[in-house]
Parts: C-alpha cells; sequence; structure tokens
C-alpha cells in the first residue's frame, strides 16, 4: 500500500469513491499512467509553476543513523574512483562494479538511508556497503597495478582519480629507515619535504588531472622548517603559510584565526584582549564549538527536528596536547568527556594547504525518550564575516538559503560568506546542516528512539574541514575541494612486481572554470568511455575537452548512453555549451 508495496485494497478504494462525493475537494479518480501523461500535456501553460525549493520535511532524517549515511558516502566515492581508475587502465569491471552500484542504490530506499528503519536493517545495511566497498577496493587495486608502471624508477607513486589537477598532502604507510629529515622529487623536478608521521610518510603532492606522478624520497641535509607552534597557558598558538590560529586549551575551540592572505580576523570575541576596558571572551562565538541540543520529546523522533529546549556547548574540561608537527602539518589532539559519551579530535593543520581538518571519533551513548528527550551533537564555526549568503551543495548544483537558523540538508559542502570572504565546511558523510547569520553548523550524530531505540548509539568517526576563502565559493573552487575531501589522492610505494603499463586517453577539461569534468567511465556497450560534464556554478558556460586520440569521435548522449548526435572533433578536442547546472553526457569511441 502506498509507498510500502502491493496494489490498492478495498477500504483505500472504497474511500477515493468518498472523496469524490465530498465537497471542497478536488475531483480524484483511478486512471492510467498514460492518461495522466496526456491531461499534463493538454494542460500545456495552464499548470502552475513553482520557482526555487520547496518546504523542508523529516529534518530529522538529514542526520538519524549517521553511521548509514557515512557508509553510503564512502561507498559512492570509493565506486566513482574505482570507476575512473578502470578505464584509465583499460580494464572492464564492469559486471564487478554494477553488482556494487545495486548494492549501494538498493540500500538508498528512502527509509534506509534516511535513518527511519528497523535496527535489524542496519546490519544488512552494513553487510552490503562493505561488499561493495570491498569490490571497489579491488578494482582499484588492480588498476593501480597498470597505472602504476607510468612513474618508473619512483620510490612513491600518487594517482589522482578526478578531472583536475590537485596540490594535496598525502599519507602512506612507511617502514622508517632513517631519523633524518627528507625530501621528495618528483619526475619533473619539483622538490618538496617530507614529514615523518605516526602512520607513516606525508608530503604535499601535485598531480595532473586523471594522472599518476612518481617521487624519489632523498635525504635532506638542511631539513625544512616545521610550521610554527607556541604552546602557552590558555591557548596553543600555530602559524602556517595562510593562517594564524589560536586554539583554546579546555575546550579545542579556536578562538582566533587571522587569515594573513587578506589580513582578516574571523573571530570576533574569542579571546579578551588588554586594549579593551572589561572586555568579556565568548568562546560560544569561535570556531568548532561542539554543542549538544535537546530536543523536546516527540513522536516520530527518527524523522523530525523538533523543538530544541537547551544547548550546551562544550567550552570547558578538554584535554589538549599537540601531538605532531614537521614542515607539512601540526596536529593537535581534543578529548572530552561530557554526560555518558567522550569525543576525541585531531585538529590538523597544514603548512601549504588553506585549510583546517577535523578527524573526530565520538562514543555516544546518549539516551532518548520519555525522560531523555532527544539529543543531538553540532559543531558550530561562528565566522566575522562581512555578508551572509548561506550556499548549500545539491546533486549537481548549489542552492542558496535563508540564514534564518533551520535545519536544511547538503551534500558534500555549505558555505556562508559573499563576495569578499566566506567560511566552506567539507563533510565526509554528514547531511544536516544549518546558518545563523554567519553561524553555519553541522549535526554529527542524533539520538532518535523511534523505529530504532538505540538508532545513533555507538562508535562514529566522522571528518570534516574548515576552508576560509577570500572571495565568494566559485571562485574559491570550493566544489572541487569537497570532491577531493571525499575522493583524496591514492598514494602507494611503487610495486615491485607491476602490470605491464597500459590504460587509455587522459582528458582534460580546459573550458569555463565552472565546468567539471565529474566522472569518467567504461560505457556500459564495452565500447569507449563515458564523461559526465556538470555546470557548478549556475551559469552558462562552454566546455573545451582535449586529449581526445586521434581517429577517436565525440557523442552527445543521455545519461543511459543513448546517443543523441555527433559533437565535431577538432585537432582532439571537442566543445558543448552547456545551462547553468546542467549536467552532459558524452560517449567517446574509436570512429
Amino acid at each position: 500500500m502506498g509507498d510500502h508495496g502491493g496494489g490498492p485494497t478495498r477500504l483505500g478504494l472504497e474511500a477515493l469513491r468518498r472523496f469524490g462525493t465530498l465537497p471542497g475537494l478536488p475531483d480524484a479518480r483511478c486512471s492510467t499512467l498514460a492518461a495522466h501523461a496526456q491531461e499534463v500535456i493538454a494542460a500545456s501553460d495552464r499548470l502552475p509553476v513553482h520557482r526555487g525549493e520547496l518546504n523542508t520535511i523529516f529534518e530529522g532524517c538529514y542526520t538519524t543513523h549517521s553511521d548509514a549515511k557515512t557508509r553510503n558516502r564512502r561507498a559512492e566515492s570509493l565506486l566513482t574512483t574505482a570507476e575512473t581508475l578502470a578505464a584509465l587502465a583499460g580494464l572492464d569491471e564492469r559486471k564487478r562494479l554494477s553488482d556494487a552500484w545495486r548494492r549501494v542504490l538498493f540500500n538508498q530506499f528512502h527509509d534506509i538511508l534516511c535513518g527511519s528503519s528497523i535496527h535489524e536493517a542496519y546490519a544488512e545495511n552494513a553487510r552490503d556497503l562493505t561488499l561493495a566497498d570491498e569490490a571497489a577496493n579491488a578494482v582499484i587495486a588492480a588498476a593501480s597495478r597498470v597505472l602504476a608502471p607510468r612513474a618508473q624508477g619512483a620510490d612513491v607513486v600518487v594517482t589522482n582519480p578526478l578531472g583536475w589537477d590537485r596540490e594535496e598532502v598525502v599519507e602512506l604507510p612507511w617502514d622508517r629507515a632513517s631519523q633524518g629529515a627528507v625530501r621528495l622529487e618528483s619526475s619533473d623536478g619539483w622538490s618538496t619535504p617530507g614529514q615523518w608521521t605516526s602512520g607513516g610518510l606525508a608530503f604535499l603532492a601535485r598531480v595532473r588531472a586523471f594522472d599518476s606522478a612518481g617521487y624519489t624520497l632523498r635525504a635532506d641535509a638542511n631539513g625544512a622548517s616545521s610550521i610554527e607552534i607556541a604552546e602557552e597557558a590558555l591557548y596553543v598558538a600555530v602559524e602556517t603559510e595562510a593562517f594564524v590560529i589560536r586554539l583554546h586549551r579546555a575546550s579545542g575551540v579556536i578562538v582566533s584565526l587571522r587569515d594573513k592572505r587578506v589580513e582578516r580576523e574571523l573571530v570576533g570575541y574569542g579571546m579578551r584582549r588588554g586594549s579593551d576596558y572589561l572586555d568579556s571572551a565568548r568562546l560560544d562565538l569561535s570556531l568548532n564549538v561542539l554543542q549538544v541540543l535537546d530536543e523536546r520529546m516527540h513522536e516520530m523522533s527518527a524523522w523530525h527536528l523538533d523543538e530544541v529546549m537547551r544547548e550546551t556547548s562544550l567550552l570547558d574540561g578538554a584535554r589538549t596536547e599537540v601531538v605532531e608537527t614537521g614542515p607539512v602539518r601540526a596536529a593537535i589532539s581534543v578529548d572530552h568527556r561530557f554526560r555518558r559519551s567522550r569525543i576525541e579530535q585531531r585538529i590538523i593543520l597544514y603548512n601549504q594547504v588553506p585549510r583546517i581538518d577535523f578527524e573526530t571519533y565520538i562514543d555516544w551513548q546518549e539516551p532518548s525518550g520519555a525522560e531523555h528527550g532527544i539529543p543531538d551533537l553540532k559543531v558550530a564555526f561562528n565566522a566575522r564575516l562581512p555578508e551572509i549568503e548561506a550556499w548549500y551543495e545539491t546533486p549537481y548544483g548549489a542552492s542558496r538559503r535563508l540564514a534564518d537558523g533551520q535545519e536544511v540538508p547538503a551534500l558534500r559542502w555549505a558555505d556562508v560568506g559573499g563576495a569578499q570572504y566566506g567560511i566552506a565546511l567539507l563533510n565526509d558523510g554528514r547531511h544536516g546542516h544549518d546558518a545563523l547569520g554567519s553561524r553555519l553548523r553541522l549535526t554529527l550524530v542524533r539520538s532518535a528512539f523511534d523505529p530504532d531505540p538505540i538508532s545513533d548509539i555507538g562508535q562514529h568517526r566522522v571528518r570534516y574541514s574548515l576552508v576560509p576563502h577570500p572571495g565568494d565559493w566559485r571562485k574559491s573552487e570550493i566544489t572541487r575541494l569537497a570532491v577531493g575531501f571525499n575522493q583524496p589522492l591514492i598514494a602507494g610505494a611503487t610495486l615491485r612486481k607491476a602490470a605491464a603499463p597500459g590504460g587509455t586517453w587522459r582528458p582534460r577539461q580546459v573550458g569555463s572554470p565552472g565546468i567539471l569534468l565529474a566522472a569518467l567511465k567504461a560505457a556500459q556497450s564495452g565500447s569507449g568511455v563515458v564523461l559526465r560534464l556538470h555546470e557548478s556554478f549556475g551559469e552558462p558556460g562552454v566546455a573545451v575537452v582535449e586529449g581526445l586520440p586521434k581517429g577517436w569521435q565525440a557523442q552527445n548522449a543521455t545519461i543511459t548512453e543513448d546517443v543523441i548526435g555527433a559533437l565535431p572533433v577538432r585537432e582532439g578536442r571537442f566543445r558543448l555549451q552547456m545551462r547553468p547546472w546542467q549536467v552532459a553526457t558524452v560517449l567517446v569511441e574509436r570512429a
């Protein structure tokens, strides 16, 4: 019945007949899909038009059972990476990847992914998505054995599964043979310092779109300067190339962040200032403020996020320690204990990458129900900004919404700011956000009690990243950064027994900056590859894709890869006019 399967019941049909006789209700009758379509077509310009989004509904579903949302994002990202690398390596992995995608898509059924299924459904969800991850990782490993020989003679190979050039920090396991400083040199002569970490070796890598780069490890007699850290009584001060921050020891809150690129302070009242008379600090109006919210008791707790009767900012009692520093990055651990729960964070600042990552482990043991209400955990970023526009990523687009405090959904990023300056928040599997003025919050976990009485009780790992940026989100390429946050560069030691070099051509999009090569995959027919182009700025643009081998053709196609028409190819490139937010599918194959 309805969205639960099956056809209409006798009771339902009798109710429909009764409704047809009641005054004030619209005429309703049983019909066919074809007849409905014909009436819609005949209505033509008499149909009402709505522009913009509809009202939000079931805001609790953006977060409830956050474990399922994390698994979904991880599986989507791994499978997209696997498809790309298989296509680049020339491997036919269509069946294995299609089977894995079916598992993921089945689990996007609205009650499973939304967190409103019974407890037993999530055991099956974990099993299905683990199998999807294993399939994706197997394909990535097989493709890497083919792509790695392109970096022959190197100690480390780094592969970029995305369609634009990237410069990001990578970390790979490494058997540390010496205690000395090291540098890594790329095959084109670029040199960058390495840093020994508890996880191995970290360094800043540069890799072109859809390509692999080799790096050779060399001793560095001089050694690069480490990130500057000053441990004070109340604060830990850190200075990178882009930022100077102060982190409050007792809370892990960033109470000052000065952007050296434009000399802007982002926190208004995070610290007491000696120059002011009786000045007071407001830790709660700083960055990375963890907050426990208690909703008033209500039914349909998995679905609804209702009245919040209490908010508690975690401003005291944390243990803070600098656990890592060097020329590449610094890491600060913050350990919170509150009520029945615990939060451990690693706050990571990169010397040459202007963002701050928060690797967060949550042992959430907060019950919900008539006695406890419905507790949530949020993280707040309160920035002093000259303009306020709130933007949120949607599927192949972005939406501007009022910064009125309402819980709204987003995919991989949310942003507040304007043309002068803004802050973006990237995530690896959370959807619930709210913006109130220049305060941007992300919901991390939420304790619903029905239909699963222990929905989010347990252990969670979530990553989010703060990206302060001069200019707006378009100029700062926030969509690209968020995609990369979820599909990182892949670094590993060069394989001793790699497969023979192989693979296909590597396309490059050199047209309008808002157009992304969002996907590269083998065509379902087995002939050629499919490019998915996406206009991400909400502006008209021109896609210019180059690098096609001689004798290859490009054809505009539907999303199901049915050919629409040929695209002219000249000197290995084709052009395609694109509308705002348009998604285009292009089939490229030998003529």
